[in-house]
């Protein structure tokens, strides 16, 4: 009966890609022999033994419980496409295609996760694919994305600080959710359907922002000739300024007494409203524009 019970609990951590298998198998083995040295019987045992099902559980529930955490700087000037997705598999993974690392260098430790440039890199003809892969035990602190020319999508991202500079290349996030994010794009697209963060820095010299929502305490947006929108702001405070580039954020529930615009040629729009250029000013029965 103690094989039986072993042989099925081993066989249903290993489907459920459980960790540390051996480690787990062990701590039972020994419960067994403490067992026999109670004089207690197989049947015994395993009636005092939690059933399979609920090791498995419990099992899983603390290795999601378990973070490791990271500083990821990634300088993305080799490739053509880049993604980076989330994983069961715990730990970090680079998943790149061959001949790139003649042109990079990758570090990856259990605290850090780095591509960088090599010299020699401007010299390559071709571009290549890359994968990034985290996995559920991870916890990013500083996160920072330096882009030339890729295309990268990147899927739900938590960080405590991210850092994102793209030059001619287009991003692409789903969710991002930082502390403080700072985004800047030179002739590149940037793309993020939820930016949630407490403190936003959102600079474009002549690519595009498009964000779906965006949620924030203290809120920067510039830009010189890029064009910045967001699809439905969030009440915080606002430090808005463009040269010639357009900023509207179609709708959301804004108080317009915590939103400083200033404009030299650019039209910036808050929910259908044009605003004045140089410090608007609003008259003090408008306190808040509500979603329409």
């Amino acid at each position: 009966m103690k094989n039986i019970y072993l042989r099925t609990l081993e066989e249903a951590l290993e489907k459920e890609q459980v960790e540390n298998v051996e480690s787990i198998i062990e701590i039972y083995e020994r419960r067994f022999e403490l067992g026999y040295e109670a004089g207690m019987s197989d049947e015994d045992i395993v009636s005092m033994l939690d059933d399979v099902e609920t090791i498995v559980t419990r099992a899983k529930q603390e290795e999601t419980t378990k973070t490791t955490s990271f500083d990821v700087y990634l300088e993305l000037a080799a490739f053509s496409d880049f993604q980076i997705v989330l994983s069961k598999t715990p730990g970090i993974r680079f998943d790149l295609e061959d001949g790139v690392l003649k042109y990079i260098d990758v570090e990856l430790d259990d605290r850090k996760a780095v591509i960088s440039s090599k010299p020699k890199m401007f010299k390559t003809k071709g571009r290549y694919d890359g994968k990034m892969t985290i996995g559920h035990d991870v916890r990013i602190h500083s996160f920072k994305l330096k882009n030339l020319l890729s295309d990268v999508k990147i899927c739900d991202l938590e960080a405590d600080c991210m850092v994102i500079n793209n030059t001619n290349g287009d991003i692409h996030f789903k969710d991002i959710k930082a502390n403080c994010f700072k985004g800047t794009t030179i002739s590149g697209d940037f793309q993020v359907q939820l930016l949630n963060a407490t403190d936003i820095s959102i600079e474009s010299v002549s690519g595009d922002f498009m964000i779906g929502e965006m949620i924030g305490d203290d809120i920067k947006i510039s830009t010189v000739s890029g064009d910045i929108e967001v699809e439905k702001g969030s009440d915080a405070q606002y430090n808005i300024s463009t040269v010639s580039g357009d900023i509207t954020i179609k709708k959301g529930t804004l108080d317009l007494n915590k939103v400083k615009t200033t404009s030299v040629s650019g039209t910036v729009t808050i929910c259908g409203e044009t605003q004045k250029d140089i410090s608007t000013t609003i008259k003090e029965s408008i306190s808040k524009i509500k979603i329409f």
